[in-house]
């Protein structure tokens, strides 16, 4: 035995009770199901999602937003 060996460590007592990761867990799976149930869905497209990026980038400066549309602006990546 080492003089400075460390005592072996005894694995953490189980908890009955779901811990907060495993209830978050729960919580994100039973959302995952009903999203994949929804029928009215949609898939999220490249001219979707800058159309998105564009509809919020006109509520934070509505200046911009007449800009866009003067100008015939389109959002590069």
């Amino acid at each position: 035995d080492a003089p400075n060996a460390l005592p072996p460590e005894k694995p953490a007592p189980k908890s009955s009770a779901p811990g907060p990761n495993e209830a978050q867990l729960l919580e994100m799976k039973r959302a995952m199901e009903a999203t994949a149930q929804d029928s009215n869905r949609s898939r999220m497209t490249p001219e979707a999602l800058k159309e998105e990026r564009i509809g919020m980038l006109r509520q934070k400066d509505p200046a911009l937003g007449a800009a866009i549309d003067e100008l015939d602006l389109e959002l590069l990546d």
